[in-house]
């Protein structure tokens, strides 16, 4: 039995799922510190607007790896923030078209130091070629 919960510790799944959880933790932790009651959730739906402002929930959902109703509760968080604004589509007004506000703008570079000082003191024992195909391996699994 100790062999097989030794085997599932060192499983790709279980060390995946931690090093998920760590990184969250961690960047939860960061926003804040900083000031920012923001979630690793929010924070991953502002990314994708900060690259393309202006897009469906639909798109969001698909972009983020969320279900609509998850997507629709993080929108909801985030326009209670005032970081983002709903637009019915002008040609289908069943179609909600997301919209970053200023001050979601405003926190960007803020809000991306933070992120890229985390993630580089978590890998700050990582040797860059350990780098390099961390982030090769994790772009293929999510192909």
């Amino acid at each position: 039995m100790e062999t097989q919960r030794s085997c599932l510790k060192s499983s790709l799944g279980y060390l995946l799922n931690i090093a998920q959880s760590t990184v969250q933790r961690r960047l939860l932790h960061a926003f804040k510190d900083a000031g920012y009651d923001i979630t690793v959730e929010q924070w991953t739906v502002l990314v994708h607007l900060w690259e393309q402002d202006g897009v469906s929930q639909q798109e969001l959902s698909m972009a983020t790896g969320k279900d609509n109703a998850s997507i629709c509760r993080l929108i909801d968080s985030l326009e209670k923030r005032n970081l983002v604004v709903r637009v019915p589509n002008k040609s289908d007004r069943r179609i909600n078209v997301i919209y970053m506000t200023s001050a979601a703008k405003s926190i960007r570079t803020d809000l991306v130091q933070i992120a890229e000082d985390t993630f580089s003191d978590l890998l700050n024992n990582v040797t860059q070629s350990d780098k390099e195909t961390f982030y090769s391996v994790l772009k293929t699994l999510s192909e």
